[in-house]
């Protein structure tokens, strides 16, 4: 079963397409439509509170960066670093980044993960979400 996620008006013309190859094989398709959650404001709030300054804390202090730098150029590292789909483009296989403001729950949860682990493999220590408050 396919699945899409439509935020911009493009992306539903792209999905008309492949429903489009559908139908004309199958002469049937069923469609549903739903709402998705986004991303919950403890998520946020845990990412930007907690760890972002412990990330940047630790680039500063060590001197990964020839400058010290802020939480906003951190989460622009770990945006591209996490947060991308990989499309073909004229053949080649191109990272796009993508933009985290329609970003599902499920996505910023497993780009909080993908982020944690990275500091985990760092040996920095990130504090955990309060119980319940993170995936709420």
């Amino acid at each position: 079963m396919k699945e899409w996620i439509i935020r911009e008006k493009y992306d539903l013309y792209d999905c008309f397409d492949e429903i489009k190859q559908v139908f004309d094989v199958a002469k049937i398709v069923k469609i549903q439509a739903s709402s998705v959650r986004g991303k919950s404001k403890q998520q946020l709030g845990y990412y930007w509170a907690v760890i972002l300054p412990a990330l940047t804390d630790y680039i500063n202090e060590t001197g990964q960066c020839s400058m010290k730098v802020s939480k906003s150029d951190v989460n622009e590292i770990m945006n591209r670093k996490f947060f991308y789909e990989e499309v073909v483009i004229d053949g080649e296989m191109v990272r796009i980044q993508k933009s985290k403001s329609g970003a599902t729950k499920e996505q910023m949860q497993r780009f909080i993960d993908s982020v944690m682990n990275y500091c985990t493999n760092l040996g920095i220590y990130v504090p955990p979400p309060a119980t319940g408050t993170i995936y709420d």
